[in-house]
């Protein structure tokens, strides 16, 4: 067979389609209790933070992200809603759970005056050096 005898082909690329990174493992309701059951049980420095922590991540589906940007001035106890600022800077209401309120109201009352300014972390890393902000 000679060269001009052979047709030329085209060929189509495809694309294959995309596949998700990785997806998040959840915990089984058997597992949160027996998470929460060990924080209620824990009497460490840190965890009356801990217990809140895990309980908001529990109950609101925040983005880790999310809950360890977390301010103080997000958070709205007189209409218990937390204001979250998300991916693309996208804002949504997030409702407090019940059992959160007395949780969050025992946390703040745990904490330092300066602690508790508008435009401090909600949660406190224990090595994380505070910075005060002027007034």
């Amino acid at each position: 067979m000679t060269k001009e005898h052979v047709k030329p082909r085209t060929i189509y690329r495809r694309d294959t389609p995309k596949t998700d990174s990785k997806l998040p493992t959840y915990m089984s309701l058997s597992e949160l209790r027996k998470l929460f059951h060990f924080l209620e049980q824990d009497n460490s420095r840190m965890a009356m933070r801990n217990h809140l922590l895990f309980k908001l991540l529990a109950t609101t589906g925040m983005r880790r992200s999310e809950i360890v940007e977390l301010t103080w001035e997000q958070i709205d106890l007189s209409n218990n809603t937390i204001r979250i600022y998300g991916k693309g800077k996208k804002e949504r209401l997030l409702p407090l759970h019940p059992m959160v309120v007395p949780l969050m109201k025992s946390y703040m009352e745990s904490l330092e005056e300066y602690q508790l300014h508008p435009s401090q972390p909600v949660f406190l890393y224990k090595l994380k050096p505070v910075v005060l902000v002027e007034l």
